[in-house]
């Protein structure tokens, strides 16, 4: 399949949104100074968020900047291009300049997003089979994971014989994505359910995206990535 395409949402279970979200620990480096009761001055962020560490850090690093009106919305699903915006930003990836043409069928010209689905391109984010990108879809956990590994450029050591979560079984359906979510689950870098379930297909979260790269950094993968190279 390509490189961020998921089988149809139907095949797997939507994530339920009672939840309870543990509290990160507190950022040890990078660490915006927040003022008043905002968190990263984020005004619809409280410094009692259970993220705010992870949205301090993604604020500090460039990799959201909000809203012009001055707000995050972590509980809004991201989309699939403001998913590859927002991974390329974490890896510092140098962006390409738009050329002013069409990149999928229904993607727009001179579109904000063209020069980072142009960038997507270089690391196999590639859209879907039939040469559509559908750029304001949200992007499912199992998406972005291939998206933020393949952007990364960490290599994958994982065995696929073991399956990682009750809901992630080994079959033709999860084959694609079973190595990203094995090395999500190897370095607790997503949250489950309190009953331990992964649901696949649930669209990410922006506050999601923010707590994955923040438990990146906290493990030390991207300066692990850095020394590799």
């Amino acid at each position: 399949p390509a490189a961020n395409t998921a089988p149809p949402a139907n095949t797997v279970p939507t994530q339920p949104t009672s939840n309870t979200q543990p509290t990160l620990p507190p950022a040890k480096e990078a660490i915006v100074t927040i003022a008043g009761n905002t968190c990263a001055g984020f005004k619809d962020v409280t410094q009692t968020h259970p993220l705010c560490p992870a949205i301090q850090y993604a604020k500090e690093q460039s990799i959201f900047a909000g809203d012009p009106d001055g707000t995050l919305r972590p509980d809004n699903v991201i989309n699939r291009a403001e998913a590859v915006k927002v991974i390329l930003a974490a890896f510092k990836k140098t962006i390409l300049a738009d050329n002013g043409s069409r990149i999928y069928s229904d993607t727009e010209a001179n579109a904000w997003y063209s020069p980072y689905l142009r960038t997507g391109e270089i690391f196999g984010i590639t859209g879907y089979p039939d040469g559509t990108f559908r750029p304001t879809q949200q992007v499912s956990k199992v998406e972005l994971l291939k998206m933020f590994f393949n952007i990364s450029g960490r290599p994958l050591r994982v065995r696929l014989d073991e399956k990682p979560y009750p809901d992630v079984p080994i079959d033709t359906n999860t084959l694609w994505y079973l190595k990203y979510v094995q090395e999500a689950k190897k370095y607790s870098l997503v949250r489950t359910s309190r009953e331990g379930l992964f649901y696949p297909a649930a669209g990410m979260l922006r506050g999601d995206v923010a707590e994955l790269v923040y438990r990146y950094h906290l493990a030390g993968l991207d300066r692990q990535l850095i020394m590799n190279n």
